[in-house]
């Protein structure tokens, strides 16, 4: 978990690490039915910083394997008792429901609730799920919901890292959800972290107290993200009226960045 906070305290882009994603294909055995399938896997991939929901940026999708018959996602490894439980599960209407949706992130957290109620992988399993829903606002909104209610249940430990990632994420998921209110308030609990790199957390827990002050409910504040990716949000919406109310992309590094793409497209024969 410490790899992953760090990312996300420092919000900086990193060097793309020197090997590309390699996808290949795996045979997988259903460990419920013994059903066999194939899977597309990468044996590498490279991320550079996440977005403030922690969505990282990278060059894989990270699939969960499904079982196609019974529709078991296979998230983690599952123990014999877990296995004794899953066909209850799987053949529940609750399953079916939730099946249908066709979010294997969002059906794992439903498993993971009915195996290990109140297990922190199960909270932030819905926050996973809403990461690949963006162009659905309903089902986003659906999912961040339930990841909001669950981290809220959780106890937060201001010297544990993991509680820390949770409550940032949590406090986030109130900004997109235009609660604003609730969301300063948990921002504000962050001041009390005492876990390593806690001064660039709180940094970092500034500038989204910053967005949050401005009610902005985007999922890439154009200050929040790496600074690559910034420059690409500006290239893409420039023009566009109204986009960046706040002047980002005129800043001098921003801009900067913004031209040293728009010339790497240019040499490329892209458009912009």
């Amino acid at each position: 978990m410490r790899v992953a906070i760090i990312a996300v305290v420092l919000c900086t882009l990193a060097a793309l690490a020197a090997q590309a994603t390699t996808p290949f294909e795996r045979e997988i055995e259903c460990p419920v039915g013994g059903e066999r399938f194939s899977f597309t896997d990468t044996m590498s991939s490279s991320s550079f910083g996440q977005r403030p929901d922690g969505r990282p940026y990278s060059n894989w999708h990270y699939p969960l394997p499904v079982c196609p018959g019974n529709g078991l996602v296979m998230y983690r490894e599952f123990t014999a008792d877990d296995l004794a439980r899953l066909p209850a599960i799987l053949q529940s209407p609750e399953f079916a429901e939730l099946r249908a949706i066709e979010q294997p992130y969002y059906t794992a957290s439903f498993i993971e609730r009915s195996l290990s109620p109140g297990s922190v992988r199960a909270t932030w399993l819905p926050l996973q799920a809403s990461w690949r829903v963006d162009h659905d606002a309903a089902l986003k909104t659906r999912f961040q919901r339930e990841f909001v209610a669950a981290a809220q249940a959780a106890e937060f430990d201001p010297a544990n890292e993991e509680s820390a990632a949770l409550r940032l994420r949590m406090a986030n998921a109130l900004r997109e959800l235009g609660r604003f209110d609730e969301a300063e308030a948990a921002f504000a609990t962050l001041s009390q972290v005492s876990i390593e790199g806690a001064d660039s957390f709180r940094n970092y827990v500034d500038i989204l107290r910053g967005v949050n002050a401005r009610r902005d409910t985007s999922a890439e504040p154009l200050d929040a993200v790496p600074q690559l990716v910034a420059a690409s949000l500006c290239l893409e919406h420039e023009g566009e009226a109204g986009w960046d109310a706040e002047g980002f992309c005129r800043a001098p590094d921003l801009a900067a960045e913004v031209e040293r793409i728009r010339e790497n497209r240019r040499r490329a024969g892209m458009r912009r």
